[in-house]
Parts: structure tokens; sequence; C-alpha cells
């Protein structure tokens, strides 16, 4: 957990780190989202690495399904059927990277391509600004869609947009990356260099990477994939097989049992043994 209010080097950092050692060195087993997460808490707390354990967040696969978006309520509503639509929907919040999005929105006013934020949070005034700022004709902003609309909208684009923030690497994961390949769509991920959302796009095929702040190739990647549409289908076909594979709720699911397994046989309670 990161707390932005806590002043760099000051006592109430300190305090905050005593605790949380003394919080993970009486933790019988701990689990995080990510190998990042994992290599801080070890690093910074002196954890053994044997008994932190990286468990990934998921999505419901049954629920949120690949779509042709030409078909969706919600692209017909907004006017998303034609153009090649380049979607963000989630926490429009501090960990997250949206200027390299909104200058290539900005480069790409002539082209048939379409900007779609849809969340809330810290930054959505400033997106707001933004849009309206530079006339971005391009792009809409909209609020979180009602539950039961979800299984719509998230699949109403060509590409999903995951993103963070830098310096926030192993403090936070974009779990909004589960629901981007259940749906099935290319990703088109945004961080620094060093990231295991790179790792992850790139070593399976699913999408592109970008480094945050490179608007030009931003631009260039958006204008290749509106250019080889049958690529950009077939990393979305790669991106549910993942999911399929790895991120489920059930798979999920299974890997808690074995932590709560481990953490009871270290405690000396009975188990029906760990998997």
């Amino acid at each position: 957990v990161w707390v932005g209010t806590i002043k760099k080097g000051g006592f109430a950092e300190r305090i905050w780190h005593a605790m949380n050692k003394l919080m993970y060195s009486r933790a019988a087993e701990t689990i995080v989202l990510c190998e990042a997460a994992k290599e801080l808490v070890c690093r910074n707390y002196g954890i053994d690495p044997a008994r932190v354990h990286v468990i990934s967040n998921w999505a419901d696969g049954e629920v949120i399904v690949p779509k042709d978006k030409r078909t969706t309520k919600f692209s017909k509503t907004h006017g998303l059927v034609e153009p090649f639509t380049v979607l963000y929907s989630g926490n429009l919040g501090l960990y997250y990277e949206f200027e390299t999005l909104l200058g290539a929105a900005e480069r790409l006013k002539n082209d048939n391509v379409k900007f779609v934020f849809v969340g809330s949070g810290g930054r959505k005034g400033w997106i707001a600004e933004q849009i309206q700022k530079k006339h971005l004709t391009n792009t809409i902003l909209l609020p979180y869609q009602p539950t039961a609309e979800v299984p719509d909208s998230l699949p109403s684009c060509d590409t999903s947009v995951v993103s963070i923030a830098k310096g926030i690497e192993g403090i936070s994961y974009p779990s909004k990356l589960y629901t981007s390949l259940a749906v099935g769509k290319s990703v088109l991920a945004l961080s620094e260099p060093k990231s295991e959302l790179r790792d992850l796009v790139e070593q399976h095929k699913m999408g592109r990477w970008i480094q945050i702040g490179d608007v030009d190739a931003c631009v260039a990647t958006i204008r290749d994939m509106m250019a080889h549409p049958e690529e950009v289908a077939a990393e979305g076909r790669r991106a549910r097989e993942l999911f399929d594979r790895e991120y489920t709720r059930p798979i999920a699911a299974r890997k808690y049992a074995h932590v709560l397994a481990l953490a009871a046989k270290r405690a000396g309670l009975p188990t029906r043994g760990v998997p």
C-alpha cells in the first residue's frame, strides 16, 4: 500500500515502514500482485522470498467475453463502429499515465481514430481540461458504465489501453489488464522500459508496448495498427488465450487456496495437504 501524503524520509514514513515490517514479519505467508511487488517487499522488509507469493488479479471470463465491436450498443451509441477505437476504461487516477495518449490524440486529429476514456478518478478533471484546451474532437470522456453494461462497453474498441505511471512499478499493478485480456482485444501498453506489463505484452505477442512520454511512438504504433487490422485481431485472440490459461477466477482461487494451506501448515493447523 502506498500513501502519497507521507513525506519521503520524514517521521511518518519511518513509522509507516516500521509498521509494515512488523506486519510482514508476523505474517505466515504474504500475497502480492506482481514480481516487482515481491522484490520490493523482500528488499525493504527483509522477508524470506519463499514466504511471498505472486498471485495476479483476475476477471470473470464468463461475463466479460470477446465481441465484435460492430455489434455492441456502446459502439453504436458513441460512434465507434467505423473509426479505429482506442479505449481506456478504468481508474483515471494518479497511478496511470494519460499524457502520451492525449498527445497522440492531438496529432491524430485528421486520422480515422477515436480515443475513449471511461471512468473516474483524480485525473479525470485534468483529462477533461486537456480535451477542451486542445480541441480534441476525436476524444470522448465518459463516466463509469453501469455494471450490467460493462460487458458491452469493454469490447467496443480495437485496442484496449493499459498504463502504469513512472515510478509506480512494484507499488501498484494495473488490474484492468485482465479485463482487457478477457475481451480479446490487442493491448496497448504504456509503461517505463523496465516493466512486467511490457514483458507480458511482448512475450505473448498480444499487443504493442510504448514508453510513456513517447508521443511519436504512440502515433506511429496506432497508425501501424490501423494499417494492419488482421495483426491487431490476432493479438486480441492471443490475449484471450492467455487469459484462459492464466487469469480466470478459478485459477486465482486455486492459488489462494494453496497459500492458505501453506499458512495453516506453518501455524500447525490441520490441513488436507498442500497441493
